[in-house]
């Protein structure tokens, strides 16, 4: 792993852990066990080595979520819940993700910036949603009658309420509302 690589996947663990503001440079200089010259090589601040962050763990969800591999039109549904299954589990195969994604929320509700940023990824997540549907459409997988748009942003919602739900360790059978909610898209 490259250095620059190995610096945000350090940070990523501190922000999970203490918090933005409480995650150093000099607590990643520690663990990586390298020099603050090579941190401020790579980035020019703490914000900057954050939106670092924050470009890897949401491109590592659109890749879970959106990866659709060998899919055609006898798998549409299996591949939709297989992928909902996928990110519904995130938090049992990276112990940091569900502490990173409410830091970021926090982060958000503080800072304009941030809340731009995560309001940006909301919508990157709605459009990849709504082509998928769009394409369920014209292949009439699914009714004609329904509004894309709606149904876009009923499956992100439905999926992010769902991850914010097992951060408070709620025992609610997610995979179950998940299916459900795809079966009915295919009725």
């Amino acid at each position: 792993m490259d250095t620059k690589t190995h610096i945000i996947r350090i940070f990523y663990q501190l922000v999970s852990e203490k918090g933005y503001v409480n995650a150093t440079i000099s607590e990643v200089c520690k663990r990586a066990n390298i020099s603050k010259g090579s941190i401020y090589h790579h980035f020019k601040s703490k914000e900057e080595l954050l939106y670092a962050v924050l470009n890897f763990v949401f491109s590592k969800d659109q890749i879970i979520i959106f990866n659709m591999d060998n899919l055609k039109a006898s798998n549409y549904k299996d591949k939709l819940i297989e992928m909902g299954k996928n990110y519904l589990n995130l938090n049992k195969s990276d112990k940091h993700y569900t502490q990173f994604r409410n830091e970021f929320i926090v982060l958000s509700l503080r800072d304009d910036k941030i809340k731009d940023y995560m309001v940006k990824l909301f919508y990157e997540y709605m459009e990849l949603f709504r082509n998928l549907l769009e394409k369920l459409k014209e292949e009439k997988l699914i009714k004609e009658s329904y509004d894309i748009e709606t149904k876009a942003t009923q499956l992100f919602m439905i999926l992010d309420s769902m991850i914010l739900y097992q951060s408070f360790n709620m025992d609610l059978d997610y995979e179950s509302v998940w299916i459900d909610f795809i079966e009915e898209i295919f009725k």
